[in-house]
């Protein structure tokens, strides 16, 4: 029998043998084969073989192959703690404002709708006023309008600040920024604004 089949042969015995050793499978099995006579032995490292033999190993990890697909993604994990507060100081600019502006809803001393607007406006303008207009100019209150009853005004704002856009529109909402005592009010009845 040739050698290389002795060898063949021989190793095929060792591994049935060895199969039932108990050692993990990360162990790598190291043996001695003399080509002339066939013989195998086992050695704790190929450095034990003899020049007239040649060095087996088994059982031997190679390198890393590639990386497979990412596997599903995970649940969520739970929620971390809460971080601590921020900073509460406002700047000064800032705090003095806030103090200046409406604390009753952005309406005016004088009441909500009390007065008409008669003066001559662009339809559209934003009026500041002591007064609270509910005719000419109406409270930029955030208040959806009819298109088909406030064409003009529709025709300027759109759906910019609300609204549907088929059967009615938003007015601007401005009372949170309106000084104490004051109302933003806009113009509704007045000049229409001419393009350029």
């Amino acid at each position: 029998m040739s050698s290389l089949k002795c060898l063949v042969v021989v190793v095929s015995s060792l591994l049935i043998g060895t199969a039932s050793i108990s050692a993990s499978a990360a162990t790598v099995i190291h043996a001695c084969y003399m080509k002339t006579t066939g013989a195998v032995r086992i050695v704790p490292a190929v450095s034990d073989c003899h020049p007239n033999e040649q060095a087996v190993s088994w059982n031997e990890e190679g390198p890393a192959g590639p990386a497979g697909p990412a596997g599903p993604k995970g649940a969520t994990g739970p929620a971390g703690p809460a971080g601590a507060p921020g900073a509460t100081t406002v700047p000064a600019n800032l705090a003095a404002l806030s103090a200046a502006l409406s604390t009753n809803g952005g309406v005016s001393s004088t009441g909500a709708t009390r007065m008409k607007y008669i003066g001559t406006c662009m339809i559209g303008d934003i009026i500041l006023s002591v007064n609270g207009y509910g005719a000419g100019a109406l409270p930029a209150d955030g208040r959806l309008l009819p298109i088909n009853q406030y064409v003009a005004v529709f025709s300027i704002l759109g759906t910019n600040f609300g609204g549907n856009g088929t059967t009615n529109f938003a007015l601007p909402d401005l009372r949170k920024f309106a000084p104490q005592g004051l109302q933003y009010s806009i113009c509704v009845q007045g000049i229409f604004p001419p393009s350029l």
